[in-house]
């Protein structure tokens, strides 16, 4: 006999992934858009746009993780989740960016943008949960 659940999964697969899609999008253009802004005012001689942008981006996640809706709508997680934030974060950029540090001699400050990204990282997921938490706690 036939699962007559089937379309209705195939169907959310591709409402996930066209949600997915569309988040992806949005995210990559907010990520150029705060990285070109940052450069503009700071200059380029760090990687602060993309520290910057993965430091938020971890922020936004941890709050999406402790958000009271997250469990009652998978296609709006994975929007936001994997889409937007997956779009605006950026840790192939963080590994090139290291990688020309290094390259270029600056190896104190690559070591000190790896130190930064990875506690400032860890650090605003938590505070994005402890956030959402506390305001709606």
């Amino acid at each position: 006999m036939r699962d007559r659940a089937a379309p209705v999964s195939g169907l959310f697969s591709i409402v996930t992934l066209a949600a997915v899609s569309a988040g992806c999008a949005i995210g990559a253009v907010a990520r150029f858009e705060v990285s070109r802004r940052i450069v503009q005012r700071v200059g380029d001689s760090f990687p602060w746009g993309t520290l910057v942008v993965n430091v938020t981006g971890c922020m936004s996640a941890g709050a999406l993780l402790a958000s009271p809706g997250a469990s009652a709508s998978p296609v709006w997680v994975a929007f936001l989740g994997a889409g937007i934030l997956g779009g605006y974060t950026t840790v192939s950029s963080f590994g090139l960016e290291t990688a020309l540090m290094f390259r270029r001699g600056h190896a104190s400050g690559a070591l000190a943008y790896v130190g930064a990204s990875m506690f400032g990282c860890v650090a605003a997921t938590g505070l994005g949960a402890a956030l959402v938490l506390w305001l709606t706690g």
